[in-house]
Parts: structure tokens; C-alpha cells; sequence
């Protein structure tokens, strides 16, 4: 991205994304310990945070603080990648369930641990958005089905959104 930023000339004066598509929040080896795999991309949030203050020490150099007081944060949604690749890769019963459970505190200390950065960067005003009713979401009604056992009345699957409430 350094090398984009400094050929495009890009300008940042509005706003700045570093969220990459299909990105984990945990790294691959500590997935892979979880024998999860990512099929799109090897990047994390630690990348996108180390893009961020590879941009601000190159834009703002020593003065990030006041610059970034009045900026707007969002840092997320994060997990829902982790999550996905899990259950798309070996979910088959509520005992995986389970299993994908011992991500959670991993990715939601990763999160803070995010927050944390972007105050130290100077931010002030930080949104830090949950993840999706994972049930509802047109992959896995596609893939699990609209079988009336595992359907709510909303026709999404209970025990997925069970889990994004739990994340």
C-alpha cells in the first residue's frame, strides 16, 4: 500500500480505508493452530493497523494527535472472516460449534488490542461495530439449508446468529 500512496498521489483529506477483502482479524498461524484456513488473502489486522501508522507517520510525521482528535474511527466489523472460513471449512454439528467458540476471546482480544493502537495514534472517537446475524446470511442458507429444524422464525439459521451473539 506504501508504494500505492506514494505513486497515486492519493489524497486523504476525507477519509482513509485500510481494510482488506476476506482479511482475518487473527494471523494465519494462529488460525492454522485452529486448523482454519483462509482461502483469499494471508493479511490480518495487524497488517491494515501496520498500513495505518505507515500512513500516519508518513502524513502527519510527529503532529498525528491533534490532526486525529476530530477523526471519526470505525475499526471493523472483525471475526467475521475468522468465523466464516471456520464454519464453511468444517462445520457439521453443534459440537463444531463448540470448537469455533475458542476463537472468540482470541479475536475479541484482538480487537482491543486495535483500539488500543488507534487511541495511541490519537483517536478519540472510535466505532466498534459487532458482527452480522451470521445465520441469515445468503452462504449459509445456501450451503446449510432452510431445514425446519435449524431455522428460526425469521427462516435464518439459530444457532449461527446464536453465535454471532456470543462473539
Amino acid at each position: 500500500m506504501n508504494d500505492y500512496i506514494a505513486q497515486a498521489k492519493a489524497n486523504f483529506k476525507h477519509a482513509t480505508n485500510f481494510a482488506i477483502a476476506g482479511a482475518m482479524t487473527l494471523s494465519s498461524a494462529i488460525l492454522a493452530r485452529h486448523h482454519v484456513r483462509n482461502p483469499v488473502t494471508n493479511s490480518s489486522l495487524d497488517v491494515q493497523l501496520q498500513w495505518m501508522k505507515d500512513h500516519f507517520h508518513k502524513f502527519c510525521h510527529n503532529n498525528c494527535e491533534r490532526k486525529l482528535q476530530n477523526a471519526l474511527f470505525m475499526v471493523g466489523e472483525n471475526g467475521g472472516n475468522d468465523y466464516n472460513y471456520a464454519f464453511l471449512q468444517y462445520f457439521d454439528e453443534a459440537r463444531d460449534t463448540l470448537r469455533i467458540q475458542e476463537l472468540v476471546p482470541l479475536v475479541v482480544a484482538k480487537i482491543k488490542h486495535a483500539v488500543e493502537k488507534v487511541i495511541s495514534f490519537g483517536a478519540r472517537t472510535i466505532v466498534v461495530p459487532g458482527n452480522f446475524p451470521m445465520g441469515c446470511l445468503p452462504i449459509y442458507l445456501t450451503k446449510f439449508g432452510l431445514v425446519s429444524e435449524v431455522v428460526d422464525q425469521n427462516h435464518c439459521i439459530w444457532l449461527l446468529n446464536s453465535f454471532a451473539t456470543f462473539h
